[in-house]
């Protein structure tokens, strides 16, 4: 289990297939004879599908526990933290918004 937690560590991404489904989530088969665990709202797709049995994904690593030997991972993880990064507005699109904002508190 130290291999792998070098090689599984929290953020790191993998190929993975899901293995089983139930209710709580899926097992999923990570490299080298591995299994994770993606809880169900975990395995939603960019495109607002669910992951199905036997198809294969990336998954995020979200919690290594070498006590319990659990490998938790998440697929969403990847698509929402793409969605969450603010747009910094830079150049000149930067100035006029900022004078227009200023020219209403003036009067």
């Amino acid at each position: 289990m130290d291999v792998f937690e070098t090689i599984f560590t929290v953020d790191s991404v993998h190929k993975g297939t899901v293995t089983s489904l139930n209710d709580k989530g899926a097992t999923i088969g990570l490299p080298y004879g591995v299994e994770g665990f993606a809880p169900a709202r975990h395995l939603a797709k960019a495109d607002g599908t669910t992951a199905r049995a036997e198809e294969v994904l990336d998954f995020k690593v979200i919690e290594f526990s070498k006590e319990s030997k659990r490998i938790v991972v998440s697929h969403a993880r990847l698509h929402e933290e793409v969605k969450r990064k603010p747009v910094a507005l830079t150049g000149p699109l930067k100035k006029p918004i900022l004078k227009t904002a200023k020219k209403p508190l003036k009067k």
